[in-house]
């Protein structure tokens, strides 16, 4: 598990990124959400520290995102 952690959730029916036991403000979509947590995550990572996004789907399951966008293949 790393030092920190930046989780992807639904929240009151928006998107938000989870940190320290505080929500972000809402994001339009998922995606926009996790770029948003990628970035910080990237951020600590710079600083030196550890850190990874989680998605929490709305089905329960927890996934690890890859901090790097993944290109789809044509």
């Amino acid at each position: 598990m790393a030092e920190f952690s930046f989780d992807v959730v639904r929240y009151r029916g928006k998107w938000r990124v989870l940190h320290l036991g505080r929500h972000s403000p809402s994001h339009p979509d998922q995606e926009s959400a996790i770029r948003a947590a990628r970035k910080l995550a990237k951020e600590k990572i710079t600083a030196g520290r550890d850190a990874e996004v989680r998605l929490n789907r709305t089905d329960g399951e927890i996934v690890i995102v890859p901090l790097e966008e993944e290109v789809a293949a044509a």
